[in-house]
């Protein structure tokens, strides 16, 4: 740091404090990286020790089953009319990518149902 010896400054990054001379205005920034990568399946102790049982890559819809689940309605209901979230272009843009990947991989198939269900966005853990 000898281009800071001519202003009398010391950085004394432990203690997160700066020194300098008279008449010298000193900030101290705290710069840290925001990009968070995915965890690997690799580095999840539990996926690791049962490997067999998460396949790498799912393979869409599961198959059909004997027994259909459905929801019986009451025969006088009607769907509630609730306006949707408010949301601005990039996340509408991230959650239409997001709605065509799972429709793609067949995780998802289009509904005639006049029901539906809000869509969120939820920060995880880990960035």
């Amino acid at each position: 740091m000898t281009w800071m010896s001519p202003y009398y400054v010391v950085l004394n990054g432990n203690a997160k404090s700066e020194a300098g001379g008279a008449g010298f205005l000193a900030y101290l920034a705290h710069i840290r990286d925001v990009e968070v990568e995915s965890p690997s399946i690799e580095s999840i102790s539990i996926v690791s020790k049962f490997r067999e049982v998460f396949p790498t890559d799912l393979h869409g819809m599961l198959p059909n089953r004997d027994i259909d689940f459905y929801i019986d309605l009451e025969t006088d209901t009607r769907p509630i009319s609730i306006p949707p979230y408010h949301m601005a272009l990039a996340k509408l843009i991230e959650l239409k990518a997001q709605i065509q990947e799972l429709f793609d991989k067949g995780f998802i198939k289009p509904s005639a149902s006049s029901w539906g269900a809000p869509v969120l966005f939820v920060k995880r853990k880990e960035g």
